[in-house]
């Protein structure tokens, strides 16, 4: 996995010591990628914007209660209810008495609606995060993720992925992203082989392609390995046996 920030870029291949520009300030090496352009990053500041818009929206509300005592406040709401309830029973007028109670009650109820909606709301993306994490940790294995790698891989899966009948789906804002057949929703197997092409740092490197020694030798290729590559050859033991894979 390449390092975000080095100190020096000696001994990297060239094509690596591109992807680096040096900073004037601290010149020190920084990655050079288009960090803007990330779907986990575009993700956070959208809702930033969001966490800031209903922040001031909230301001703007409670500037009216400034300066106001809520125990005060809660002690003349009770007072001024029961005097317009008495005021009501002195008049007669018992359908807007059950109109009124009735609307406190409502006004409760809403309250306590509220309330159960937001913990709901919390309760929900915590198991969201959950279904994700377990899908993408039991898949990483098989696909190869690199040692280390794995919380950046979990990032970009939450970027990605929302729960839907407790199965992970892949999303790009409101639209379901489909697999090869167009058919099926995108899976947490198929979207990490995408991204093992796209962004190969985060993947163990196929066995094979060294030989001990650290000399690099080409993969095998069709039905044949190479007398060099140990690995191979030991796990290809028995079609060789059976002349299915040819040593070369």
């Amino acid at each position: 996995m390449l390092k975000p920030v080095l100190d020096t870029l000696e001994g990297l291949p060239d094509a690596i010591k591109a992807e680096y520009k040096q900073d004037a300030v601290t010149l020190k090496y920084v990655l050079d990628v288009p960090v803007e352009e990330h779907p986990a990053v575009t993700g956070l500041k959208n809702a930033l914007a969001n966490v800031r818009t209903e922040r001031n929206q909230d301001r703007d509300k409670l500037k009216v209660y400034e300066g106001m005592d809520p125990e005060k406040y809660r002690t003349m709401m009770t007072t001024e209810q029961k005097v317009l309830e008495g005021q009501l029973i002195a008049a007669g007028k018992v359908e807007e008495l059950v109109e009124l109670r009735t609307k406190a009650l409502r006004e409760s109820l809403a309250g306590e609606v509220t309330n159960e909606r937001t913990k709901n709301q919390s309760l929900e993306a915590q198991l969201n995060k959950l279904v994700i994490d377990n899908a993408v940790q039991a898949a990483a294995s098989k696909h190869g993720v690199a040692d280390g790698a794995l919380d950046d891989v979990l990032f970009r899966a939450r970027a990605t992925f929302k729960t839907k009948d407790g199965v992970a789906v892949a999303y790009e804002g409101d639209n379901i992203i489909y697999d090869k057949t167009g058919t099926n929703p995108l899976g947490i197997d198929e979207w990490l082989a995408g991204l093992a092409t796209k962004a190969k740092h985060l993947f163990k490197p196929s066995e094979g392609v060294k030989a001990p020694g650290g000399n690099n030798r080409p993969a095998p290729t069709g039905d044949t390995i190479h007398r060099g590559d140990g690995n191979a050859f030991l796990a290809n033991l028995d079609k060789i046996a059976k002349g299915q894979v040819k040593v070369v």
